[in-house]
C-alpha cells in the first residue's frame, strides 16, 4: 500500500525519463536521473502516508474518545434534550480533533513540504503537460470508486429509512383500546 502510494507520484514521459510528480500531472514535475534521488523522494513519500494515517486514526479515535468519555463522566445527570446531548459532544468532539488531528497534521505536512523543496531543488524541473493525459487511468478509477461509495450509501440510508412491513409505529396506535360489548 506504501509502495503504491509513492509509485503513483512517478511517470515516465515520451523519452522514457523518469518524472516526479509531487502535486499532480498538471502541475511541475521534476525529473528524476538517479536511483538515490528516487529512492529518497519515495522514502520521503512512503513516511509522510504513515505519518498521516497515524494521526488521522490517532487522532478520530482519541477525539472520539475525548468526546464520549467527556459526555458520560459530565453532563450524563443533565437533564437535557438527546438534540443537545449531540450538540454537546459534537462540539467537544470538533475542538479536541482540531488540537489532537488537525493541528499536527498541518505541522506535518509543512515539514514534508520543506524536506520534499530540498530534495526538489536539485532536480531539473519538467513543464506539466509534457506526459499528456497519463493519469487518465487513475482518474478513472477514483471516479468509478466514488460512484460505487455513493450508490452504497443511497441503498443504505434506503434499507435504513425504510419502515418494516407490518408493524404500526406507536403514534398509529389507537389511544384506547376497544371497548367489549357487555
Amino acid at each position: 500500500m506504501f509502495n503504491q502510494a509513492a509509485e503513483a507520484l512517478f511517470r515516465k514521459d515520451a523519452s522514457g525519463r523518469l518524472i516526479f510528480l509531487p502535486r499532480g500531472p498538471r502541475k511541475t514535475g521534476y525529473y528524476v536521473d538517479s536511483a538515490s534521488d528516487e529512492q529518497k523522494l519515495k522514502a520521503l513519500v512512503k513516511l509522510n502516508v504513515v505519518t498521516l494515517m497515524f494521526f488521522n486514526l490517532a487522532g478520530f479515535l482519541g477525539s472520539y474518545t475525548l468526546a464520549a468519555t467527556w459526555e458520560s463522566l459530565y453532563f450524563i445527570h443533565l437533564p437535557i434534550s438527546l438534540e443537545a446531548r449531540v450538540l454537546r459532544v459534537a462540539a467537544v468532539y470538533l475542538i479536541s480533533a482540531l488540537v489532537i488531528q488537525f493541528t499536527p497534521i498541518l505541522v506535518i505536512q509543512k515539514i514534508y513540504q520543506r524536506s520534499l523543496r530540498d530534495i526538489c531543488q536539485n532536480l531539473q524541473p519538467a513543464e506539466p503537460g509534457l506526459l499528456g493525459d497519463v493519469w487518465k487511468p487513475y482518474r478513472q478509477r477514483v471516479l468509478l470508486a466514488l460512484a460505487g461509495a455513493i450508490l452504497l450509501m443511497g441503498v443504505l440510508f434506503a434499507a435504513v429509512s425504510r419502515r418494516p412491513v407490518g408493524k404500526q409505529h406507536a403514534a398509529q396506535k389507537p389511544a384506547c383500546p376497544p371497548t367489549q360489548p357487555q
